[in-house]
């Protein structure tokens, strides 16, 4: 009689069949740090392989990184990539920034704002329109339209300040981020500072044909970055030495040694004719070696960091501007302060800093047009490994490369097989090469 009681109540058949390995809600904490570790494996992961082959910092050996080095890509390559994004980053972050501000929990709901600010800019520089108002949506809209890269633009500023409005408010909500966030450990300011960042780099990518009002944006957002005072910390994820915590180009030289080679390339080698002491970092230089070619320890150890904006950058970014709006000797302090911060993040010994610093590479010229080009090349170095280096050849046309096939080197990435086939009406027409981006044209 008492099974009989049991199994007659209404809830038993339902609570059986709840299966705890797959709840309906994750915890906020739980979110983050997927959302965090997923960003930095998706960019420094194939976001990175793409871009570094593109832009020749790297060299494709053999197999689909030889064909992705010489132009050649079907809509099934970039597959990976767009789902690890949507899927894994954007798609949770969204479900994050509408829990935390249905909870209350406004740090929470500030950090996913600038989260999925950063996760936006480096998808629409990679693709240009996106699917974004009406994305993230999961099966009430599996066909979601594409918004304007230049709208999306305004969308990623709109985030910056919701995120920032949260982060700045007084009360930080009934719960709070501490170690769940890997990125900065729960500091309101850190997150501000980067959404600053981010910020700068929005308005310089706006600057390709000149605009005086984007420079004075871009000024502003590195001053408030805190990266001209040594107050902006990296944004940075970093890695565990446990196998299944190992940094993305770790896993990919451990699964697929041999397909990227990092030496030589045209990056190294004209590292190595401009004397830059950071090429022996970068990878092993040395013919001889056994592991000639191989990626060096900074960026190719297990617990390698991936590197979303560091201060350099924001240095970079800082010369660029002051170039355009023709205040030379802060451009120069700006620039000296990249290479500086650069050298000493890497670890290059004092000597050979000091020697590259009283060369030639390291003075800006007098004109504008070959200062922005000696700036782009510093970029080209600064940003190993980062997609940005992508987006700072296409503004300035620097470094000069020559296109390993066809006449000119990829500008934009074509988009995946799964919106060509299951999202044909909305998803764009386009090339490797067309229609270029906004800020491109």
């Amino acid at each position: 009689m008492l099974l009989t009681s049991i199994s007659c109540k209404k809830s038993f058949y339902t609570d059986a069949n709840v299966n705890p390995n797959a709840p309906n809600s994750v915890p906020s904490s739980t979110l983050l740090t997927s959302v965090e570790v997923s960003l930095g494996y998706t960019q420094g992961g194939a976001g990175s392989q793409f871009t570094s082959l593109f832009t020749q910092q790297t060299f494709g050996a053999q197999r689909q990184a030889q064909a992705y080095y010489e132009y050649i890509l079907t809509p099934a390559d970039p597959e990976y990539l767009w789902d690890q994004m949507y899927t894994d980053v954007m798609e949770n972050d969204y479900t994050l920034m509408n829990q935390a501000k249905a909870s209350n929990q406004n740090e929470y709901y500030g950090i996913a704002n600038v989260i999925m600010a950063y996760s936006l800019q480096v998808s629409v520089d990679m693709w240009g329109k996106m699917p974004y108002s009406t994305a993230l949506q999961g099966a009430a809209n599996i066909q979601p339209t594409y918004d304007n890269d230049q709208t999306l633009y305004g969308t990623i500023l709109t985030l910056i300040e919701t995120g920032e409005t949260a982060l700045e408010n007084s009360s930080r909500g009934n719960l709070v981020p501490t170690t769940d966030d890997v990125m900065y450990g729960g500091s309101e300011a850190n997150w501000i500072q980067f959404a600053e960042a981010i910020k700068a780099r929005i308005y310089i990518h706006q600057c390709k044909h000149g605009n005086v009002a984007y420079e004075d944006s871009a000024v502003a957002a590195v001053t408030r970055s805190g990266a001209l005072s040594g107050g902006f910390v990296n944004a940075v994820i970093n890695f565990g030495s446990s196998s299944t915590n190992n940094g993305p180009w770790y896993q990919f030289n451990n699964q697929r040694g041999g397909y990227i080679n990092f030496a030589p390339t045209t990056l190294i080698d004209s590292m190595i004719a401009m004397n830059d002491p950071r090429d022996s970092i970068f990878a092993d230089v040395v013919a001889s070696s056994p592991t000639y070619g191989a990626l060096g320890a900074y960026y190719g150890n297990s617990t390698s960091p991936v590197e979303f904006i560091t201060t350099e950058e924001l240095d970079l970014i800082m010369a660029e501007a002051n170039v355009r709006l023709g205040n030379a000797a802060v451009a120069q302090a700006a620039y000296t302060a990249a290479i500086t911060n650069n050298m000493n993040k890497l670890g290059v010994p004092t000597a050979e800093a000091s020697a590259y610093l009283t060369g030639p590479e390291a003075i800006l010229p007098a004109t504008a047009a070959a200062a922005i080009h000696q700036i782009g090349l510093q970029q080209w170095i600064v940003l190993y490994l980062n997609p940005e280096a992508w987006v700072s050849f296409r503004r300035n046309g620097s470094p000069a490369l020559q296109p390993v096939a066809g006449s000119e080197v990829v500008r934009r990435m074509i988009y995946p097989n799964s919106e060509v086939t299951l999202n044909a009406a909305n998803c764009p027409a386009a090339t490797m090469y067309l229609p270029q981006l906004f800020w491109d044209n």
